[in-house]
């Protein structure tokens, strides 16, 4: 099994860093991460102010640590489906699909099954390619 391993990075608050919640102040210094992501890394213990467990509303104060310890993703469990797929070109490297409106794309909350990634790799006999990682494969 896989283990989960962490990216960790470290902040020092600066005097001039005093006007924003944590939320916020680490969105600014991070934003490629979502604000609603590093809210749940901050309830989940991912992220630290001073080595202590804090809420998305802290006020960083002047040489307070920040620390994000960033968990890793965990490949996704993705069964193949047989779902029809409007094929307007294929080759060993390449597949063009038509696309039906309304057809999700990668599984989400609320919506696990019957993705464009699970035809996919029924269509694939499971071989995508690892473009978008292992939260979003093959496209």
């Amino acid at each position: 099994m896989e283990e989960n391993t962490e990216l960790s990075k470290e902040f020092l608050v600066e005097q001039t860093d005093l006007s924003t919640r944590l939320d916020l102040w680490l969105h600014q210094r991070m934003p490629d991460t979502s604000r609603g992501i590093l809210g749940k890394w901050i309830k989940q213990g991912h992220i630290l102010v001073n080595a202590a467990k804090t809420k998305a509303t802290h006020k960083p104060k002047s040489g307070d640590r920040i620390t994000v310890k960033e968990p890793k993703p965990r490949p996704m469990q993705l069964t193949p489906i047989d779902l029809p797929l409007s094929i307007l070109f294929e080759d060993s490297d390449l597949l063009v699909i038509n696309k039906p409106p309304g057809l999700v794309v990668h599984p989400a909350v609320g919506h696990e099954q019957g993705t464009l990634v699970h035809a996919l790799l029924h269509h694939c006999k499971g071989q995508l390619s690892g473009i978008g990682g292992v939260a979003r494969p093959g496209i």
